[in-house]
């Protein structure tokens, strides 16, 4: 009985511990910061100076846990808050903080904020960038259709930032490159089944350059396809056909006439054969 007692007693501490953690708030509970940016181009240097702002929209001071740019460096920066920072009660003001956003076209920018006892919810705030900023170094990218696929290749000037870069299509093909400055530039194959239009981007910004596959004029005889094939197989045993069966008189006035009627059991049977068969 006194063992029974004591498991009682056991589980009651549990259940009270538990019900604690569940009754139990996390300290930044109800606070929903409010995120907004004003940006504003620095000609000068090629980039966006974006001024965030955090506002507690409650009383309850809370810590910051994550701060997070988007595009991350090294095509932007960010200053003025950081991790651990507090974000103070609404009526004791603001958080400031600066992105500095090199320009690679017109774009998105983000930032990202979490508060601390709270690691599954965070909080954005977004800012477009409406053009190119200033006389950036931007990356090249050319589009070549060959026979079988779209060739892009892809590269940095030297001066430009050391950036990664996708390529993309709406034709399911997708393959990530790695940008260096004043590296020879990197050419990948697209497959013509998957181009659709190919695009190459960098983060957040528009396409620095897109291209479809056509078919060039250019001879693409290696690459024929099986009816292709087999239309010239035919052409090819069926002058053979002609040579085998006809005489002197009749081979002069067959030369041009080609046959149309091909089967793969043809490729097995000899000339000799066919004349057998058909000069019943």
């Amino acid at each position: 009985m006194r063992m029974n007692r004591w498991l009682a007693g056991a589980v009651s501490i549990v259940a009270a511990a538990v019900g604690a953690v569940v009754v139990s708030s996390p300290a930044s509970a109800g606070v929903k910061p409010e995120i907004t940016g004003v940006a504003v181009c620095d000609e000068a240097s090629s980039s966006w100076q974006v001024t965030w702002t955090i506002a507690n929209t409650t009383e309850t001071p809370v810590a910051i846990s994550l701060v997070k740019p988007f595009p991350a460096a090294p095509i932007s920066t960010l200053t003025g808050v950081k991790r651990g920072d507090i974000l103070p009660a609404a009526s004791a003001g603001t958080l400031t903080a600066t992105s500095t956003v090199y320009s690679l076209g017109p774009g998105e920018v983000y930032l990202n904020v979490n508060l601390a006892d709270d690691a599954v919810y965070g909080y954005r705030g977004e800012v477009k960038l409406p053009r190119v900023c200033g006389d950036p170094v931007m990356p090249v990218a050319t589009f070549q259709s060959r026979c079988d696929d779209l060739l892009v290749t892809v590269g940095m000037p030297a001066g430009g930032l050391h950036v990664p870069a996708e390529i993309w299509s709406d034709g399911r093909f997708f393959q990530s490159l790695d940008l260096e400055p004043g590296a020879p530039a990197q050419s990948v194959s697209v497959p013509a089944a998957k181009t659709g239009v190919v695009k190459v981007i960098i983060d957040n910004f528009d396409p620095i350059g897109s291209g479809e596959w056509e078919y060039p004029a250019a001879d693409c005889m290696h690459s024929l396809g099986t009816s292709q094939l087999f239309a010239r197989v035919n052409s090819a045993m069926s002058a053979r056909s002609s040579r085998a069966c006809s005489t002197p008189a009749t081979r002069a006035a067959t030369r041009h006439v080609p046959s149309s009627s091909f089967s793969i059991s043809d490729l097995a049977t000899s000339p000799s054969a066919r004349c057998r068969t058909s000069g019943s």
